[in-house]
């Protein structure tokens, strides 16, 4: 019999998605998720050193299947939604208790976010059930970085996780402030509970509603710094949570992916006269009132990405909030490296002035590359043309506009991702 792993091994599985094991009747035994399936799918291949469950599983599995996802958090949701529906074999068997789980909110003045099993407890708020702990803590530690709250049962002292600016403002360092510099500490910790609450109930529409309100105001009020966390939050959430998507659509066509990027591919060539549209680069920078900015180019291949052309740099030049100024840093970086190729498109996440400083750095250089930026408000189109800004909208499901949210968004996770490693760096020294 042909090793399933090793065929499956054969084909370049750098991406997100979910492998699907099944036994000799095609039948579904076990469903798990992976940043990076190739590599997931090498340690089943090493089931000499695995433990005697997990030979199990790969002496019973008879063929694999995979689907490539968007994002980690997609997979994420398209595994919960697999095992909740098929109840396979081994997840069953491996699965960490026999009641659902549920996330607990308690009804504190600083309330803290728990899991429990019981849906009798007074005084609290339950959401779910979830099919597993392992699940629902993936989910739950994806917001806790948007959103932080406390999950310790007592607050005496600044907890763990507030030194890691997942619990902030701690109700262990709120209880000792003043009572005027109190009373903030607790709306803001407040507040975070009840953007977390949203989301759990599934008002996602509301909860960037809200968040997009709020930061609006505070930059009318000059709160600049406040108005940039803010920002980057619903660029997280968007990223996140906003799947492109369908899960469901992903179980109906599992290349829906790959057709997706050729389709849009084809119609951006088209849309924008382009003789040649192959290489496509995606920019963004990332930073905290300036301090240990970052920028990404991610690529994407005839509307596939190539994760091993990704780039991201420090930003050496800026050290106050300035995102034309870094990109312009970035793109004239760039541009010094020949060996990487040219893009036959470039799309940058912002609008009029991310747009005007790249395109303008480009005609300095003396490259003709056209520039499209993606204004995250409104989800505009922006394009410099003839020296003028042309912008214009597509509809929420052309697969053009998913497209570019699919690159805008990958580049924000790849300077983020850079940016926060930077901050922890820094934290630690």
């Amino acid at each position: 019999m042909v090793n399933p792993f090793v065929e499956i091994l054969k084909k370049n599985l750098k991406f997100s998605g979910i492998y699907i094991f099944r036994d000799e009747q095609k039948k579904i035994i076990y469903v798990g998720k992976a940043i990076n399936l190739g590599q997931r799918l090498r340690f089943y291949q090493r089931s000499r050193k695995l433990d005697n469950k997990v030979k199990k599983l790969v002496d019973k599995t008879c063929s694999i299947d995979y689907i490539k996802t968007d994002s980690e958090i997609e997979a994420l949701l398209l595994e919960i939604k697999l095992i909740k529906q098929c109840q396979p074999q081994f997840n069953v068997i491996w699965r960490d208790g026999k009641r659902p789980i549920y996330v607990k909110i308690t009804q504190e003045l600083l309330p803290r976010v728990t899991y429990s099993r019981k849906i009798e407890e007074k005084g609290i708020t339950l959401y779910g059930p979830f099919p597993s702990v392992r699940k629902i803590r993936e989910v739950i530690s994806f917001l806790r970085a948007i959103f932080p709250f406390c999950s310790e049962k007592t607050a005496k002292r600044p907890c763990f996780y507030s030194h890691l600016g997942l619990c902030n403002p701690c109700p262990g360092a709120v209880v000792k402030m003043p009572e005027a510099q109190k009373k903030l500490a607790i709306k803001t910790y407040q507040q975070n509970i009840a953007f977390l609450k949203l989301f759990l109930s599934g008002r996602i529409k509301i909860l960037l509603s809200r968040l997009t309100k709020l930061m609006e105001r505070y930059a009318s009020q000059e709160h600049f710094e406040k108005a940039a966390r803010l920002r980057d939050k619903i660029k997280l959430l968007n990223y996140l949570f906003q799947a492109r998507i369908s899960i469901d659509h992903y179980l109906e066509n599992p290349a829906i992916f790959n057709d997706l990027g050729a389709k849009a591919t084809e119609e951006l060539q088209n849309m924008f006269g382009l003789k040649k549209l192959i290489r496509i680069e995606g920019y963004d920078v990332a930073n905290l009132g300036g301090r240990q900015a970052t920028g990404s180019i991610v690529v994407f291949i005839k509307g596939i990405e190539a994760k091993d052309q990704y780039r991201r740099f420090r930003i050496k030049s800026l050290v106050s909030p300035n995102d034309p100024g870094m990109l312009r840093e970035i793109i004239q970086r760039r541009l010094r490296h020949g060996e990487w190729g040219l893009p036959d498109l470039i799309l940058v996440d912002g609008g009029k002035p991310q747009v005007g400083a790249i395109s303008e750095t480009l005609e300095k250089s003396f490259f003709s590359i056209p520039v499209i930026g993606l204004a995250k408000r409104l989800e505009e189109i922006i394009i410099l043309k003839d020296k003028k800004f042309i912008s214009f909208s597509l509809t929420a499901d052309s697969s053009v506009r998913q497209f570019f949210q699919r690159v805008r968004d990958e580049a924000h996770r790849f300077a983020t991702t850079y940016h926060k490693k930077l901050i922890k760096k820094n934290l630690l020294q």
